[in-house]
């Protein structure tokens, strides 16, 4: 029997089924936006396209002013409630080196990471990094 798989077709129906849900961090509908602050500082928006079938998916790090453009994709509406849940359960996260990269204009920003990817890197690698 197999598990079905929930589309959203809008942000109003992703907010709700991740509220019902419990994903963690705060949830917010901002004009076309889904939008998903993790306690870890990584905001997460998505916005649907009506004339398409794929959404547009983006990752920032900091607040305000202060938010860096990290990472964006643009899953089909059937895999996008995957995708944030594979964020909420860890299956994909973020991780920052250890040792400080000297950035003239930029800070030092997170590395979006899967789990089966990080699961390949040797113990002497996984050391060069730390969790956010």
């Amino acid at each position: 029997m197999s598990k079905e798989v929930f589309i959203p077709h809008n942000n109003n129906e992703l907010y709700e089924k991740m509220i019902n849900e419990h994903f963690p961090g705060e949830l917010s509908l901002e004009n076309v936006w889904m939008v998903w602050k993790l306690p870890n500082g990584i905001t997460v928006k998505v916005s649907f396209d009506p004339l398409h079938p794929e959404t547009y998916l983006i990752t920032y790090y900091g607040e305000g002013k202060r938010e860096f453009p990290l990472a964006h994709w643009h899953p089909y509406i059937e895999d996008v409630y995957r995708d944030l849940s594979d964020i909420a359960s860890g299956k994909i996260f973020w991780v920052k080196r250890k040792r400080k990269m000297i950035h003239l204009i930029f800070p030092d920003l997170p590395i979006i990471m899967f789990r089966d990817e990080w699961e390949k890197f040797s113990e002497k690698k996984k050391r060069k990094y730390i969790f956010i």
